[in-house]
């Protein structure tokens, strides 16, 4: 099975059993997980577990201002 963007040291056979023991709902839930991390500069994502497995993700994002005097009227979404 392939998991294009999944990377693991040596051959990715621990990466690939991980992937193999997903329950079902768990591999759409990762697969949001890694967008929102990708997606978001500044902020927090947080995983919700019940009984070991994941149900929930939740994804703070942050606006910060930039620093610079002359834009400090505008909030940069960095």
């Amino acid at each position: 099975m392939d998991h294009p963007g999944v990377a693991a040291e040596g051959d990715g056979s621990h990466v690939h059993d991980i992937l193999e023991s997903l329950q079902a709902g768990e591999g759409e839930l990762l697969h949001e997980f890694v967008r929102a991390a990708r997606a978001i500069r500044y902020g927090s994502i947080t995983l919700t577990l019940h009984e070991g497995r994941i149900v929930e993700i939740h994804k703070t994002e942050r606006i910060r201002r930039n620093g610079n005097k002359k834009n400090s009227n505008h909030a940069v979404h960095e």
